[in-house]
């Protein structure tokens, strides 16, 4: 299904990682070795620099360059696209292997499953293939070369991504074999094969099989990356308990996940202290891509919700609205640390790539009919065509060629579609043109009492954009500028809650 994004505020947004965030991305990759890693890997000479699994960096990147291409044609990023197609596609060993950091020192292939992160290298290699077609040979021959190694021979990855990788590939060529490799890496995992971590199992999703497992656990970016794999390949039940154990008592206010640094790991239920929220840009991304599949295979609005949420708070946190940099982590009490690149720059890449395909997550066309579950001023499907405001402004107009079906989000207390007053969840509307009304209104939220550390206070919330307090003035959490400390939650009795009392239509109630 086609879609556009061409006005308002994530055209903007998207404008922003064109023009900004994609070409910076490829000064830094330089910078930090990743182009030269290449070539030393195609000539057989030169020396390694980086971390193990900095390959992934470069490959995330390119997927944001290749959709991005897709999205419009630009002379520069087609250069970038180029050189870098040609480097890939240099360094690649003859039986479809690649990994710079273990061709360009020569050593043994697949020593540390654990840690070393080829496959997972491999797995972002192939996404890249997927949005840039030039580059599709070089992830098939990846694929074909993992499904040869490991189809009958035991071992996995200890970062998890090649499994939902593999997947894609599955679907977009029809190859049986690549679709029964993920299965087998999903299979694999759960029976402590890998060493342990920080004295356990867990932390590499390692500790329970994925069909028995009944709590997301262990490293965040890990677990949700499984997950998204798990999803595709139809594990529903376990899927949804999993989601269920994240959303009521795993998930911050603002959609980021992760509350133990020290191990970038789910904590304990109601461990959601916001001072200590470790939070990862990529933890969010990761949470943003598994409600997508699970909202692809139920229908069901709340996955859509908490999408939004996370999309327009724990997401877009993660960089600087007016500048190329990037926060790792994202406290919600505290100074959001962003900075131009980091060494382990996975979120970077990561954000850039979410960016440049937003729009393949506005809508979907099944046999539940043309949905629409987030907004942004657009074209869809060839036939629907959006304008809104969102999400400063509550009003969607919709002209349709057909009939469409809508999303109300649950924090809308008073919609109203064409006047009439409608419920959240998924209403009908159309063909002809639809006005769909959200309740934007401030809106002040109170937490779950059993997270101890925000007993007595509240937040601020309008439309989709959690607030927080930003020298003096409630500004959007996701945007806020960074160089000044903020804070999400307020005691009851700060003097900024009375203006939003005076607008507000009702005290709301959150899990978080």
């Amino acid at each position: 299904m086609t879609a556009t994004i061409d006005g308002g505020f994530w055209a903007e947004r998207r404008r922003f990682n064109r023009e900004v965030l994609i070409p910076d991305g490829e000064r830094r990759l330089r910078e930090a070795g990743n182009f030269d890693n290449l070539r030393a890997a195609a000539s057989g000479t030169g020396e390694y620099r980086g971390l193990v699994y900095q390959d992934s960096d470069l490959h995330k990147w390119v997927e944001a360059l290749g959709w991005e291409l897709q999205n419009g044609p630009s002379a520069e990023l087609q250069r970038m696209a180029d050189e870098v197609t040609a480097l890939l596609t240099a360094a690649q060993a003859d039986d479809g292997y690649l990994d710079t950091a273990i061709q360009v020192p020569g050593r043994e292939r697949y020593r540390n499953l654990a840690d070393e992160h080829e496959i997972y290298c491999m797995g972002h290699l192939i996404e890249a293939g997927l949005a840039h077609r030039p580059l599709l040979p070089v992830a098939r021959r990846a694929a074909d070369h993992l499904v040869a190694t490991f189809t009958d021979r035991d071992g996995f990855c200890g970062h998890p991504e090649a499994e939902l990788a593999l997947i894609a590939l599955h679907r977009a060529t029809g190859e049986g074999a690549y679709l029964e490799l993920a299965r087998r890496f999903v299979d694999r995992r759960g029976h402590g094969w890998l060493p342990p971590r920080f004295g356990g199992s867990t932390y590499l999703v390692d500790r329970v099989p994925v069909r028995e497992q009944t709590q997301v656990e262990g490293h965040a970016v890990r677990q949700l990356y499984l997950n998204c794999a798990a999803t595709d390949l139809g594990l529903m039940e376990p899927m949804l308990t999993q989601w269920r154990d994240m959303v009521e008592g795993k998930t911050y206010i603002t959609g980021g996940v992760g509350s133990d640094g020290s191990q970038e790991a789910f904590g304990k239920p109601w461990d959601l202290d916001p001072e200590t929220a470790y939070a990862e840009t990529c933890a969010a991304i990761g949470s943003f891509l598994w409600s997508w599949r699970l909202l692809q295979a139920t229908g069901e609005a709340r996955f859509a919700d908490l999408m939004e949420r996370t999309l327009y708070n724990g997401i877009l946190v993660g960089v600087a609205p007016d500048r190329s940099e990037y926060a790792y982590a994202n406290t919600l009490h505290g100074t959001t640390k962003r900075r131009p690149w980091f060494d382990c720059a996975c979120c970077p890449p990561n954000v850039m790539r979410l960016l440049a395909s937003l729009h393949r997550y506005l809508a979907t066309d099944d046999e539940r009919g043309l949905t629409l579950h987030h907004y942004a001023t657009g074209t869809i499907a060839d036939g629907v065509r959006v304008q809104t405001g969102y999400p400063f402004s509550g009003r969607v107009h919709v002209e349709a060629d057909r009939p469409v079906r809508l999303r109300v989000p649950a924090w809308s207390a008073d919609t109203r579609l064409d006047g009439r007053p409608v419920a959240p969840g998924y209403v009908d509307a159309g063909p002809g043109e639809i006005t769909l009304d959200l309740d934007v209104r401030p809106r002040i939220t109170r937490p779950d009492p059993r997270i101890a550390a925000v007993r007595g206070c509240v937040a601020f919330e309008r439309g989709p954009l959690v607030h927080c307090a930003q020298d003096g003035e409630l500004v959007p959490y996701g945007l806020n500028r960074g160089e000044t400390p903020i804070r999400v939650w307020l005691p009851q009795s700060e003097s900024l809650r009375s203006a939003w009392l005076a607008s507000a239509p009702s005290t709301a109630s959150a899990p978080r």
